[in-house]
């Protein structure tokens, strides 16, 4: 399965487009934009996304929900986003500490592990790295007054 919550607009468009087996010719077509305008929307040197008025329709010509999971992964909330509760111990503090650094070297692991970083690996880091952050927020917020 996609890693969603990690992908950009660009690649969650280019999956979806992939998915169809469609040209983007004929998306554009089908969702009443012009050839340019979807290559845009393709073209990962250009900060080009589509509007929410335009996904619906991109959706139905391609014939998947990719890109509606991209967006709901984007806006879902994850237990990292929840409260954290102030640390009672110092265990608590090492332990919050500890997750932390396992999820920096679950991501040690990965870079030492690829030979050739492909898109694919790239968003597996990044995810990775998401983890490290959350982990390591929720270290910092445990020591919150």
């Amino acid at each position: 399965m996609a890693d969603y919550k990690n992908m950009t607009a660009i690649e969650a468009l280019r999956e979806a487009k992939d998915a169809s087996g469609m040209t983007a010719e004929a998306i554009a077509r089908g969702a009443g934009l012009s050839a340019t305008h979807l290559r845009r929307y393709l073209d990962p040197g250009d900060n080009y996304a589509p509007s929410l008025s335009i996904i619906p329709a991109l959706c139905r010509v391609m014939r998947n929900t990719i890109l509606l999971q991209w967006l709901e992964a984007q806006i879902q909330m994850t237990p990292d986003d929840a409260l954290v509760t102030p640390a009672a111990t110092r265990a608590d503090v090492l332990t919050a500490v500890a997750r932390a650094g396992c999820a920096l070297g679950e991501v040690q692991r990965i870079v030492a592990e690829a030979r050739v970083l492909y898109p694919s690996t790239a968003r597996e880091i990044r995810s990775g790295l998401g983890d490290v952050i959350a982990a390591c927020r929720n270290a910092q917020a445990g020591l919150q007054p």
